[in-house]
Formats: structure tokens, sequence, C-alpha cells
């Protein structure tokens, strides 16, 4: 449960291994420090050089547009659970397609709604919920907003074998699988990336 929660936070570096002793997580804090001052390195000199460091942790556009998954959670350092007034100032210009996912998902019987966070490093997620089923989480971001999804093993062979644009299908296949399924995040900028999401849920429910 624990990497699928930073999965859906955006959180970037992977935890294959949890560590278990205070000298294995200083250990994994000097390797991230180091990571990241590689990746500024390149990214102060050479932006392709960058891009191709960061090119195993990327959003999608469901249009097939990627994005950097640096496309930041915008509650980062809150403490508190985000005010529909910050929501709205966050989303900018996308709020009503936020809303109108908010609505498509209530139509579909998944109502139930609790913003979660993992930790005020990663920010605020809302969970949207049918019963006790998480089916997506959804992240506010800064002109933008984040739909992750952990997928079961039935529901990835149904969306490999549905209409799903290639490079929607090509970043499932890509994915990390956790211990509850297989996670996939897309990024949310237009009303027309929402026909992506509808499906991803879809399947998610029917399977």
């Amino acid at each position: 449960m624990e990497h699928a929660a930073r999965f859906a936070l955006g959180f970037i570096i992977p935890f294959d291994r949890p560590p278990n002793n205070h000298c294995a997580a200083a250990a994994l804090a000097v390797q991230f420090l180091t990571i990241l001052k590689r990746q500024l390195g390149r990214r102060s000199h050479s932006p392709q050089a960058n891009q191709r460091s960061i090119a195993s942790h990327i959003n999608l556009t469901p249009d097939g547009e990627r994005q950097d998954v640096d496309t930041s959670n915008a509650f980062i350092g809150k403490t508190t659970t985000p005010t529909p007034e910050e929501v709205t100032t966050a989303l900018a210009e996308t709020n009503e397609i936020w809303k109108m996912l908010l609505e498509w998902f209530a139509e579909q019987g998944v109502a139930e709604q609790e913003w979660k966070s993992f930790s005020i490093k990663y920010g605020w997620s809302l969970r949207l919920k049918l019963k006790k089923r998480t089916i997506v989480h959804l992240s506010p971001c800064s002109g933008c907003f984040r739909a992750a999804f952990i997928l079961g093993d039935k529901a990835v062979a149904a969306a490999r074998k549905s209409d799903l644009a290639r490079d929607v299908i090509k970043l499932l296949d890509e994915a990390t699988r956790y211990a509850e399924g297989t996670g996939i995040r897309l990024v949310v900028k237009q009303k027309k990336d929402l026909a992506a999401i509808r499906k991803l849920a879809e399947i998610k429910l029917a399977n």
C-alpha cells in the first residue's frame, strides 16, 4: 500500500526495498541527493540530457504529450486538507474540467470523496471511492491535475484490448507493478484529456 500511495501522489523515486534501519535510511538519503545534484547539473548544461535522465519517470497526457513527473502537487508542505477555494485557485483554468470529471464519476456511483496526504512532502490527493474501493486518485497541480489509477491484472488486460490511445497503452506496458496492481498516471490539461480517464475508470469499475 505504501508504494501505491507514493505513486498516486507523484513521488518519483521508487523504493523497491524500504530501509529497515537508520543507516539504510541515511544511505538512501545520500543516494537521493546525489541523483538530484546530477539532474540539476544536467538541467543547467543540457536540457536534452536532463530529459533523458528522467525518461523513466514521466506522466503522459492522454493525447500522447509526455510530461515530467515533476509537475508538482499544488499542496506540497500543506498540513491541512485543501479547501474548495484553494483547489479552485490551484487548478485555475482547469477547475471546470476537474468539476466535470467529479460529476461524471458521481454519475457512475463513485461519489465518495476523501482527501489523503501520504506526507506533507508529497502534497494531497483526492480519492474517489465506490464503497471502500478507491477508483482513482486526483492530484491538483498548478493549472492542471493528475489522475492516477492502480489497476489489477484483469483491468490491465482489458485496457490493452481497449481502444485507448497507443501512447496510453505503451505507458501502461512500461508502468511499475505494485503489490496492489499496476500504476498509471495521466496529466489532465484540456477537456479532451478526460476521454482516457473515463475509459480507464470504466475498465477499473468493470474489473
